[in-house]
């Protein structure tokens, strides 16, 4: 029985994310909604957090960080289909906390963005090029189709020209290496949250997108993936190691690794630390 209320609560936040969160105080149909959380909190906290976020979207004080609360906890339940863990300790959302510079779209043209741009689609790279070049690309209701572009895309060796402006190349390129890195820090923890370091080639473009954003300050989930990646995940992760010299030795074990994708991401990782 949880998996529809999730569903359909999912739907009612996306909407919000569209229309904006001033448009969800004395919303009826969140708020039917909170009841049935609350009744739900007495078999697990999260579902007490959850109608607590609810509430708070709900009322006057009604804010965006309220918001991606309640919608973190909704994809979050949902990703692991419902499952819950009383011992499990509840962690604080991580947002932008300076105000987010942004170029809004309107409504109906957004609607139609997020309904339209697919990864595969054959006109998405022409949307996403528009967005950028007419810089209206820096939406924060977009990020997760940036982000999903990424994951689901296909990739290329895409090339920019003088004006920047990458030819033939298909919206894992276009977004991971055009839009994403042209965005602020605010989107880094919506990349994070959407990251699963089990996951395939798709994920493993995102950790390195997650790099682009980072830097070295990746290392420390660098050094969780060499525990428990993937293999795709694992060969994106050898790459960063690079940045530091400590790493030297587990490049060079990695070198002699039965695993041809992780064999060549640590000899080239070594290659570019040697270079410097």
């Amino acid at each position: 029985m949880l998996a529809p209320i999730l569903s359909n609560l999912k739907d009612e936040l996306e909407r919000i994310y569209i229309s904006g969160s001033a448009m969800a105080r004395n919303d009826p149909r969140l708020k039917k909604h909170i009841p049935g959380l609350i009744k739900l909190g007495e078999r697990a906290p999260v579902f007490n957090n959850l109608a607590n976020k609810l509430t708070a979207l709900t009322q006057d004080e009604s804010t965006p960080e309220s918001l991606m609360e309640a919608g973190s906890i909704i994809f979050s339940l949902i990703y692991s289909q419902g499952r819950i863990d009383n011992e499990a300790e509840i962690w604080p959302m991580e947002y932008e906390t300076t105000p987010l510079a942004v170029t809004r779209t309107g409504y109906f043209e957004l609607n139609d963005l997020m309904l339209t741009i697919k990864p595969k689609a054959s006109n998405t790279p022409e949307k996403l090029l528009n967005l950028y070049e007419q810089n209206r690309h820096n939406d924060p209701r977009l990020y997760k189709t940036y982000i999903k572009c990424v994951k689901l895309g296909n990739t290329s060796t895409g090339v920019y020209d003088e004006s920047g402006k990458f030819h033939d190349a298909p919206p894992a390129d276009i977004a991971g290496k055009l839009i994403i890195p042209s965005l602020g820090s605010s989107i880094i923890p919506i990349i994070k949250n959407e990251l699963n370091i089990k996951g395939g080639a798709g994920d493993a473009r995102l950790f390195l997108v997650l790099y682009s954003k980072l830097g070295k300050d990746i290392l420390p989930l660098s050094e969780q993936v060499l525990e428990e990646g993937s293999t795709e995940v694992l060969a994106a992760a050898l790459h960063t190691l690079a940045e530091d010299e400590k790493y030297t030795e587990i490049l060079e074990k990695y070198t002699k690794d039965r695993r041809k994708l992780v064999k060549e991401a640590a000899a080239k990782a070594l290659s570019i630390m040697k270079r410097g």
